[in-house]
């Protein structure tokens, strides 16, 4: 597992441990930010191990992790032409 940084349009900058599955990410991170508010992003970039790659925000659900406040599921990008 790596740690990532994302920025997502419209927020502000999430980090947390990342961790890859084929074409999907699970980020978890410690924000304030709603669920409703989560739904009202799309897009963005995510930085892991000095790599940026576009992904698209999937869902947002409450940590079950106990240390973490919101588990994101991302979905990888092709790269902007």
């Amino acid at each position: 597992m790596s740690y990532g940084f994302l920025k997502l349009e419209g927020s502000p900058p999430l980090a947390g441990p990342v961790e890859h599955v084929g074409d999907m990410i699970l980020l978890r991170t410690r924000s304030d930010m709603t669920k409703a508010e989560f739904a009202e992003l799309h897009e963005g970039h995510l930085e892991t191990n000095g790599m940026i790659e576009r992904i698209a925000l999937e869902s947002s659900e409450i940590s079950q992790d106990g240390r973490y406040s919101t588990d994101l599921t991302l979905r990888r990008l092709p790269p902007e032409s």
